[in-house]
């Protein structure tokens, strides 16, 4: 037993104490019945007995560890009071025994304490003594001990007047004890602590008309009605009609002398009985009835051979099996173990039994049948019995199938039992069928199960022999994707309706046939995430903002970070008030060190502690929350900031002072950032730079460093599975990035400082009960969707953390105009990684725009290279014209002298682009062409990174020797007769790239 807990100085320590002093002392004060005196032991600590009862589990403690000490001491007892008792003829001695209550008195034990039944074997052994030793009591000693003005004595004087009167208190030889409990206005439960009264008289004054012969033939009789009508059970080698008996004929059982004789015949006759075989009705009943449902099968499991105990026990309708159920149901087993393993039908493997029988009722032939029973014996004997019966199963599965099906797979399988008469060609077609024929998610392992077993059994001559199996037949999962903010719609727009007509008329136009072929994007489903979310903001907010679902996508998205972001830095303002607000009054409080030592002594009286506590800590706190300042003072000084709880070194103390002050949670949010504070600066930086979630959470101070430009900051976090590659991220001072890593690595600090040695360098911590930890992916969770339900635009919005990362390389692609570049570069992600980042419906849609445009381009110079070609393939040449138009408008400044005189064939056009290394180019002096030189070389200059970065070689090689014929061309412009022409041409340049409908051409990939 676990020592009670108490905290020093308490009334439950003194308590505690005191009964140990007294234990070690071996005087520990106890009651009649083994229990310590709760009275006494109040009364000498100076406490009230209703708090010693309250402290119940002290005082049970100390009775289990003085148990064994306190009974060792009353058998010495008992054992010196008999001996002496022996020596002066005191004690009182009735039929073969002592008298039980002399010896319990005499010993100051109760007949009913916990230690009574060890007392009763030694009184036992005592009585054995007593008659060894022919022990007379003394002449003047009555039989049984009588105290005086005891209850004993008054029913030891009721009995006797009862006698003298010739009242009616006896039946079958016996004093009736509930006429006794009646004349004595008793409960009769009083009269079971003094048998000893009561065979004393039933010896004395009720077998005088008795024959002890007689008496003997009538159990005798009794006994052998009982054996022979069967009706009663055996139980531990024993009949059950002992009690039976006694209640018919209770004189014979009304002394010791005569129970002892009935006893012997009892035993004598059970004893014949059980050796003759004796069986009650009901149970012979119960076997015959277990024989017949055993013998129909229905109640066993064939795989193991054994009975169904559990249906056995529901059909004879009983709780439990009996002895001579169990052994014939264990004789049924192994029968029936025999039967299987013998049987040509059954493979034994692991202790279980396959059958194979359903082969032969099927209609496979029976010399099939066992050729396979015996071969997936032999195949599988290395097995376990349970994967032994999954290959069973899925054969079994085949068979059925193969067997019920009807044209040539018919044909096919009834040619099965004849080796070599089915090609391999037809068993494929076969197994392919049915594999056809099996639910999707678990035809993978099916199959692999099928060529197993096609393998192991073709050994055999079962099947045909198939190198190589057949093939799983997987269909393509649908890509698995965490959806961005974007993909997220809210559970309901009931309220909304009446605009949706607005939303399915922009739906509409973008997907007639001259836009975007939404139609087949509409059947993906990352696209009807995108659409449901966008549908549903469009009818919260009515008609307002951008009518094109890539615009659309990122106002989404930036609108919901936004309002997250906004709670977020409210949070940490609020946060960081508290802790600065905390620092102040502590601040104010008084030392600890004027008082702590003083109440932390043991020493120290009760009323002492409480003079300086009130002194300190006054209660109702003053108006200048003196008590509040001191508490504060003296958890930053003394704990570390940390307020102690349950178990921790100096609850004792706060524990009144979270009653009286406020709550422990209220205390420790002045001097440790709260968890919210923390969840809040993690979630920013999280929403801003995309980290994946464990690299974030693993984030080190330390990663918070300087960057080379000294009005930004880097942040570098260290992947796993990247091999410790360093995953870095630049935020600009002035962000709100900045200043939430800020607040966690300044106030974050107190909570590193009494971190476990494994977390002291993590930037994320949290407090849980009395443990800092990091912050994990269950808090974060919890956070993230406590603050969601706080913003009236996000409540029934289901959005999760796992959704920052792909809503910002969502984010960034689309500002890229689509490119992957510069999001791979974000996540820092090869090409060939995260598919499910970068496959989402606004980048479909941005690259199906660019490949369409670049497609009509492609269309509009092949067709207009040969003459009557629009014509002659029904186009519009008007169209083409516009789309030819269209390509010149956006060239780069630079015309052809000859675009065949680079074809070896003079039918065939130039169809390269490098026009920089060509003799056939022309570049015309004049505003209108050199303004589109001036705007490729824009387009260049804008790309360079993404080139540089992604295709650096193709870059020196195709993109640089036209920014350098750009710039040698600016130094031929530069003389004074033609510098207003270059001037004209920026202007112009200028102009087209100011408008926001304006697609410059841009470098090709």
């Amino acid at each position: 037993m676990m020592p009670p807990k108490f905290n020093e100085g308490s009334a439950r320590a003194a308590l505690y104490h005191f009964l140990e002093q007294r234990l070690a002392s071996r005087s520990l004060p106890f009651t009649d019945h083994g229990f310590i005196n709760q009275r006494t032991v109040a009364t000498q600590i100076g406490l009230s007995q209703s708090y010693v009862s309250r402290s119940r589990d002290i005082v049970r403690y100390f009775e289990e560890k003085a148990n064994n000490g306190y009974l060792e001491d009353r058998l010495a007892a008992l054992g010196a009071f008999i001996e002496r008792g022996f020596r002066n003829r005191t004690l009182h001695y009735s039929q073969g025994r002592l008298d039980r209550q002399q010896a319990f008195e005499a010993i100051s034990v109760g007949r009913k304490a916990k230690i009574a039944p060890s007392i009763e074997n030694s009184l036992v052994e005592y009585d054995r003594r007593a008659f060894d030793l022919g022990y007379d009591p003394s002449p003047d000693l009555p039989p049984v001990y009588i105290p005086p003005g005891s209850q004993r004595e008054r029913i030891y004087l009721t009995i006797q007047e009862c006698i003298a009167n010739d009242e009616p208190i006896w039946k079958h030889s016996c004093v009736l004890k509930v006429a006794i409990a009646k004349k004595m206005g008793i409960d009769q439960a009083n009269l079971t602590l003094h048998p000893e009264i009561f065979e004393y008289f039933n010896a004395k004054y009720g077998n005088r008309d008795v024959n002890e012969d007689v008496l003997d033939r009538q159990v005798e009789a009794a006994i052998r009605a009982s054996i022979d009508q069967r009706l009663v059970d055996v139980v531990s080698g024993k009949l059950e009609h002992r009690s039976l008996i006694r209640d018919a004929i209770p004189e014979a059982f009304s002394t010791a002398e005569r129970r002892g004789r009935m006893q012997a015949l009892f035993e004598r006759f059970d004893r014949e009985a059980i050796d003759a075989g004796y069986i009650c009705v009901r149970k012979e009943k119960s076997l015959r009835e277990l024989a017949e449902l055993l013998s129909t099968g229905r109640f066993t499991h064939e795989l193991y051979g054994t009975a169904n105990l559990v249906k056995l026990r529901e059909a004879l309708g009983i709780p439990r099996l009996f002895k001579e159920a169990e052994d014939l149901i264990e004789a049924f087993e192994k029968g029936n173990a025999t039967r299987l393993a013998s049987d040509s039908y059954v493979a034994a493997i692991d202790g279980r039994f396959f059958s194979f029988a359903e082969l032969d009722l099927l209609g496979y032939s029976a010399e099939y049948v066992e050729r396979m029973a015996k071969a997936f014996r032999q195949s599988y004997s290395e097995l376990d019995g349970s994967n032994a019966g999954r290959m069973h199963l899925v054969l079994l599965e085949l068979m059925r199938w193969a067997k019920g099906q009807g044209g040539i797979i018919a044909t096919i399988v009834d040619r099965l039992n004849v080796r070599g008469s089915v090609t391999d060609v037809d068993w494929v077609y076969v197994l392919i069928q049915f594999r056809d024929s099996l639910e999707e998610q678990s035809r993978p392992r099916v199959v692999r199960t099928i060529n197993n077993l096609n393998r192991k059994l073709s050994v055999h001559g079962l099947f045909p022999w198939l190198p190589a199996g057949i093939a799983e037949g997987r269909s393509r999962k649908p890509l698995g994707t965490i959806k961005s903010f974007a993909e997220v719609a809210p559970r309901s727009a009931d309220d909304h309706e009446k605009t949706v007509d607005g939303f399915i008329e922009f739906i509409e136009k973008l997907t007639n046939a001259n836009n975007l072929s939404l139609f087949a994007e509409c059947d993906r489903l990352d696209s009807r995430n995108f659409f449901n979310a966008l549908r549903q903001d469009f009818l919260i907010n009515g008609k307002e903002g951008p009518l094109e679902v890539i615009a659309a996508t990122r106002t989404l998205i930036e609108k919901r970070q936004t309002l997250l972001n906004t709670r977020f830095k409210h949070l940490i303002e609020e946060g960081v008030g508290r802790l600065i607000e905390g620092d102040d009054l502590a601040s104010e409080g008084a030392d600890p060190s004027l008082y702590w030592d003083a109440i932390s002594e043991k020493s120290l009286s009760q009323s002492q502690r409480s003079r300086i506590f009130r002194e300190y800590f006054p209660h109702p706190d003053t108006n200048d929350r003196c008590a509040l300042k001191n508490c504060l003072r003296l958890i930053r000084d003394r704990f570390r900031r940390k307020a102690p709880l349950a178990d921790e070194d100096g609850y004792w103390f706060f524990k009144n002072r979270y009653q009286e002050i406020a709550t422990s949670s209220e205390i420790q949010s002045y001097l440790l950032p709260s968890n919210d504070l923390m969840h809040a600066c993690a979630s920013v930086y999280f929403q801003a730079s995309g980290v994946n979630l464990p690299v974030g959470r693993g984030l080190l101070e330390k990663c918070y460093q300087q960057s080379q430009d000294k009005n930004y900051r880097r942040v570098v976090g260290f992947k796993t599975r990247a091999k410790g590659k360093p995953i870095i991220y630049y935020f600009e001072m002035r962000s709100d990035e900045c200043s939430a890593l800020e607040v966690a690595l300044k106030w974050g600090k107190y909570l590193r400082d009494i971190a476990p040695p494994a977390y002291k360098d993590l930037m994320f911590l949290q407090r849980v009960g009395p443990r800092i930890q990091p912050i994990n992916q269950y808090g974060l969770r919890t956070f993230f969707k406590k603050q969601r339900q706080t913003i009236a635009e996000l409540r029934d919005i289901p959005l999760t953390p796992q959704m920052w990362r792909p809503s910002l390389l969502l984010m960034c692609a689309i500002d890229n105009g689509g490119k992957l570049g510069t999001a791979l570069a974000l996540a820092q992600h090869t090409e060939n990684v995260s598919l499910s980042y970068y496959d989402r419906l606004p980048l479909r849609l941005m690259a199906e725009i660019q490949s369409r445009h670049f497609k009509e381009l492609l269309e509009a110079c092949t067709i207009h290279a040969i003459p009557g070609g629009a014509a002659f393939i029904s186009l519009d040449t008007n169209l083409i014209e516009a789309r030819l138009a269209e390509a010149i408008d956006v060239g780069i400044g630079i015309t052809c002298a000859d675009p065949y005189a680079r074809s070896s064939e003079t039918q065939l056009m130039c169809e390269t682009l490098d026009c920089f290394r060509c003799k056939q180019m022309r570049i015309m002096i004049e505003a209108e062409s050199l303004s589109w030189l001036i705007i490729w070389r824009s387009s260049l200059e804008q790309a360079e990174g993404d080139w540089t970065r992604d295709h650096p070689e193709r870059w020196e090689e195709e993109f640089v020797p036209f920014l350098a014929l750009v710039e040698v061309v600016e130094e031929l412009m530069s003389p004074a007769m033609f510098l207003p022409v270059w001037r004209e041409a920026e202007e112009i340049a200028d102009q087209r790239l100011n408008d926001p409908d304006f697609r410059p051409y841009q470098p090709w990939n």
